[in-house]
């Protein structure tokens, strides 16, 4: 991979230092495996440019640290102090440590879901309808949600992609780095981010042209503040009633993906939404948004948040909630997004992995439901 048109010799280097990227990073030489951790995370969430596309070009101007999380709704009304509970394995974790083993984490909620996304004119022009108002079930939400948790995704998966590309080819090492290991993992993060940015243009073209039949949703109001937030874009695997939908082990497969969106608001209620671009697998994604018809009101909830911790890292709970539950209450939602096991290119989540029901109940019911999806094709 050529890297001297993304980081030329003269520029500023990417890491945010007064050099030349010639006389820092590309002389890199890491000491330790926790430096270059530390140093992929800086780099997910710091490195771009905006990247709204107005149909010919893209802006290009300096980001904000755009929220894919309404930091003044949703974020605060879940945090304490100041703070929210988040994975520390997720990209505003914070972990340091290879060693260190999956937990929540305290995070601030100024830095919780952020990501490197929009210069600030078009952060605001583009979702300002989900910042100032409330959010209400129907398709304009649903698809502005969807399309910022779609952004979110690609733009972090781009810019991991990115640097583990750069980190296999460029860096020097003086411990043991196994280049190959990571190989079939690169390749992947570089397929799923070309089509998270296939997936974002056909956001834009259907906003553009009102093609509302090619973006398929299930969208509610919950009737209660549900004590955790989230968004997510992910390869739809299974649905909730336990069918599996996509196979990863059919190469020739084109997959399907869905995005999800929980938002507790001010006013009492949360809203969701689970949406999918009839695009690749048209059967995959209608049968997908359908199975949620068929769970109950007062199940919904329990859905949304398997939803997020399955398929999700971007995900944020109240500190209280978490800490109030028993262990073994705890321990399961660490369990549920613990998906190593299925890290390796190629393996699948099993087909339970959204319909088995939690062990601990959400008082909560849907109120008002939105879809536009009535039957399986």
């Amino acid at each position: 991979m050529d890297y001297s048109t993304i980081f030329p010799d003269e520029a500023p280097c990417f890491c945010g230092s007064n050099s030349s990227y010639k006389l820092c990073h590309k002389l890199k030489r890491y000491s330790h495996g926790n430096e270059l951790l530390y140093e992929q995370s800086q780099f997910i969430l710091n490195t771009g440019s905006c990247a709204h596309y107005d149909g010919i070009k893209f802006c290009g101007n300096p980001t904000v640290k755009s929220h894919s999380i309404q930091r003044k709704r949703a974020l605060s009304a879940i945090a304490e102090n100041g703070k929210v509970l988040g994975f520390n394995s997720s990209p505003n974790g914070g972990k340091t440590n290879l060693n260190e083993e999956l937990q929540f984490s305290l995070i601030g909620n100024r830095q919780a879901s952020t990501f490197p996304g929009f210069c600030s004119a078009h952060d605001i022009a583009l979702f300002k309808d989900i910042e100032i108002k409330p959010l209400n079930a129907n398709y304009q939400t649903a698809f502005k949600t969807a399309y910022r948790s779609q952004c979110y995704e690609t733009i972090i998966h781009s810019n991991a992609a990115l640097f583990l590309s750069w980190a296999h080819d460029v860096p020097t090492f003086d411990f043991y780095f196994n280049k190959a290991i990571n190989e079939p993992e690169i390749s992947n993060m570089r397929w799923y981010a070309g089509y998270g940015w296939r997936l974002k243009e056909l956001f834009e073209k259907i906003k553009r042209r009102a093609s509302t039949r090619k973006f398929l949703y299930f969208c509610c109001l919950f009737d209660t503040q549900l004590p955790f937030c989230g968004t997510g874009s992910f390869c739809i695997e299974t649905d909730f009633s336990g069918n599996k939908l996509q196979h990863f082990s059919n190469v020739s497969e084109n997959f399907n993906y869905a995005q999800v969106s929980v938002l507790p608001q001010e006013n009492g209620t949360t809203f969701f939404s689970v949406s999918a671009i009839n695009d690749k697998n048209k059967k995959a994604a209608h049968r997908f948004i359908a199975s949620l018809s068929n769970v109950p009101k007062h199940e919904l909830a329990s859905c949304a948040l398997r939803s997020l911790i399955v398929h999700s890292e971007n995900v944020y709970f109240k500190p209280s909630f978490i800490n109030g539950l028993p262990y073994k209450h705890r321990q399961e939602i660490l369990d549920r997004f613990d998906d190593r096991e299925v890290q390796q290119v190629g393996l699948e989540k099993i087909e339970t992995a959204l319909s088995d029901p939690l062990s601990f109940d959400l008082l909560s019911n849907a109120i008002k439901i939105s879809t536009n999806i009535t039957k399986v094709h």
